[in-house]
């Protein structure tokens, strides 16, 4: 599947000059930028991103100013032969000739990464086998295209768990001042297949709409009677909670689980992640506390995004695919086979050593420890996963193991117990108990003691 991302700017402004890409393997020549590059680069659909400060007839509707660019641009596309473009609008900052618009400049981030993953998370995308996507700087505004780079590098990692993604960026030589009959040369200024990652939790604001800073007190009050209060009363509904906070430590659980490498903590959390209509809701709630002053051609978005909505996306991105391309788990039992499945999916622990990361090879590792355990498992008898007490008995220490075990137990802490979970891929004392049964071996996982333990962990 080969997307291509970009943007236009003012197409008032567009000047069709000769554009000419080429590399090893072919050379393409056109007149209208993105078509040669749709068509060098065999590209199955395109998404341009633009900002509504092109906004040209001001509307008390918002959503109709919105679909008058859309729809303006789309028009510009099909009247150069372009089929299969996607319109994506963010919201810009600052005044123009168009007129001014009010609100925090970050919005135009989070929107661009909320516009993304539900352009990767499309069928087509995600049951594709490998991605190429080409990300075109050479048109718009400087500050736009380093917010696609930006949403696109922390968007492509996430799905490069699941399948090969190769990542390509093009900019054009500048057309001003250039004879019609020289050519424009495009050219390939990055080039590189991305690496799996998840960005991170870091310390966050754990909220997903705020009321825009700048706004006086007496309004700040009327936007959080108005919107803030109804679109939280409305989350509670979706998620059948009080709490909110729930959200953000099943999002906290199943990014540090993909990160940190701990299987089982990702068994007993995914499932919790089902977040689709909360991201929904968020925009919606945005979009609709936008005001607009048609005769002074003015726009007010009077709510912010929070990073909430940055890691829910990441959260649900990694779900949908796992869902889609591996299935569903049973949290509570899961065979050691199932379990290395699992982990060669995500983890790639069986890989080549070129493309193992310490993670994995940690992951691993460990797997295969617990597998050095089995041999002393009788048929139909649950037994506690006891580290010590396996590690001993591999080592034919038998004599006195109980005693032994028991010293050590009575010395440890709730530290000690935080730090084996992270040291050892989830798969400490507590958390899960082995049960053999037909030959196979059965991990029962211990949700409450993984959910406690995983707190701890930053």
């Amino acid at each position: 599947m080969n997307i291509l991302i970009g943007s236009l700017g003012n197409i008032r402004r567009y000047r069709e000059v000769n554009y000419l890409i080429k590399d090893q393997e072919k050379e393409t020549a056109g007149k209208f930028l993105p078509k040669v590059l749709i068509e060098h680069f065999n590209i199955d659909f395109a998404g341009y991103f633009l900002t509504d400060t092109l906004v040209q007839n001001f509307k008390n509707n918002y959503h109709e100013m919105f679909n008058n660019i859309k729809d303006l641009h789309l028009k510009f596309f099909k009247d150069k032969n372009v089929e299969n473009v996607k319109i994506h609008i963010m919201p810009g900052v600052g005044n123009y000739k168009e007129g001014q618009f009010v609100g925090n400049m970050a919005d135009a981030y989070y929107v661009a990464l909320a516009e993304l993953y539900k352009m990767f998370t499309s069928d087509e995308v995600i049951k594709s086998d490998e991605i190429k996507v080409v990300l075109d700087i050479s048109l718009g505004i400087n500050y736009q295209l380093n917010i696609l780079y930006r949403a696109l590098m922390d968007i492509l990692p996430i799905i490069a768990y699941f399948k090969k993604v190769k990542f390509i960026v093009t900019n054009s030589e500048p057309a001003l001042g250039i004879n019609d009959k020289l050519d424009v040369f495009i050219h390939i200024i990055e080039e590189k297949e991305i690496n799996q990652d998840i960005n991170h939790l870091d310390n966050y604001k754990k909220k997903f709409l705020t009321i825009l800073s700048t706004l006086i007190k007496s309004k700040k009050e009327e936007i959080g009677k108005n919107f803030i209060a109804p679109f939280e009363e409305e989350i509670r509904n979706i998620i059948k909670s009080r709490c909110i906070n729930d959200i953000f430590v099943n999002v906290e659980n199943l990014i540090k689980s993909v990160f940190y490498g701990l299987p089982l903590l990702f068994i007993v959390s995914y499932k919790n992640i089902n977040y689709s209509r909360v991201i929904d809701k968020i925009l919606e709630y945005y979009y609709k506390a936008i005001e607009i002053n048609e005769k002074e051609r003015k726009v007010i978005r009077n709510l912010e995004f929070g990073d909430g909505l940055k890691y829910l996306i990441f959260s649900e991105l990694f779900v949908e695919y796992f869902r889609k391309l591996f299935g569903e788990l049973n949290a509570t039992k899961i065979s050691y086979e199932k379990l290395l499945e699992l982990s060669d999916f995500i983890w790639k622990i069986n890989e080549g050593k070129e493309r193992k990361n310490q993670i994995s090879a940690f992951l691993r590792k460990d797997l295969y420890e617990l597998k050095e355990c089995f041999k002393f498992l009788k048929e139909n008898v649950t037994e506690p996963y006891d580290y010590e007490k396996f590690k001993r008995m591999r080592l034919n220490e038998e004599k006195e193991v109980d005693k032994k075990v028991k010293d050590i137990k009575s010395k440890k802490s709730q530290s000690d117990e935080n730090r084996n979970f992270l040291a050892h891929s989830s798969l400490s004392n507590n958390t899960f108990e082995l049960l053999k049964e037909n030959s196979t071996v059965y991990l029962k996982l211990n949700i409450e003691e993984i959910i406690k333990v995983s707190k701890n962990i930053n």
